[in-house]
């Protein structure tokens, strides 16, 4: 037998079973939930790694004729002199401003922590936060990632990470949206599939 029928007939045998928070529907509802928002986030990881790989390459490969080196495991850990040193601090400052024009003038309620704008889109905006925020938010600390800007600020407040957890869910309570109008989506343990 396939594994295509085999899950098939599991799936018919686990909605045929009763529910609860022990159930077998329960079970089957929140793994298929996580494993959805497993996949997301592996796929937005996956992406905001090549996008400052792409930009580092751009940035520091492209116009200052370097780049840092790899983990022992990833690649080259030898450290090779830069080609056009005198042109990182631009190069810098040209990444920042780049990221700071793509913000200013796309998505202005970006700037910041990812923390404080969802708290704001929750309190003030009926939980709604534009789609393209965290795409934004992605290209911009790309950009100043891949032009040799401050890391440690970035990965210390991911803020790309923050917008997007909270637009993934703002899309769940938006396909959740109850008759109220209310924009939430219940996880109790009577909650029903």
């Amino acid at each position: 037998m396939s594994f295509v029928m085999r899950t098939a007939k599991w799936i018919d045998r686990v909605r045929t079973a009763g529910s609860g928070f022990e159930g077998q529907r329960y079970l089957v509802k929140w793994l298929f939930l996580s494993s959805a928002i497993g996949i997301v986030a592996g796929l937005g990881s996956v992406v905001f790694f090549y996008a400052i790989v792409w930009c580092t390459r751009l940035f520091l490969g492209g116009i200052v004729g370097y780049m840092p080196p790899s983990p022992v495991g990833e690649g080259s850990p030898i450290v090779v002199p830069m080609a056009r040193a005198w042109l990182l601090p631009a190069v810098t400052a040209l990444g920042g401003l780049i990221s700071g024009l793509i913000i200013f003038n796309l998505a202005p309620e970006a700037e910041g922590h990812g923390t404080d704008a969802a708290i704001e889109a929750i309190h003030k905006k009926g939980g709604a936060i534009r789609a393209r925020i965290p795409i934004i938010k992605l290209v911009a600390s790309a950009i100043t990632i891949g032009s040799g800007g401050s890391v440690v600020v970035v990965m210390a407040d991911p803020a790309s990470e923050k917008e997007l957890r909270a637009f993934l869910g703002n899309v769940k309570a938006g396909f959740a949206t109850r008759t109220s109008g209310r924009r939430s989506f219940d996880v109790s343990f009577k909650d029903p599939c």
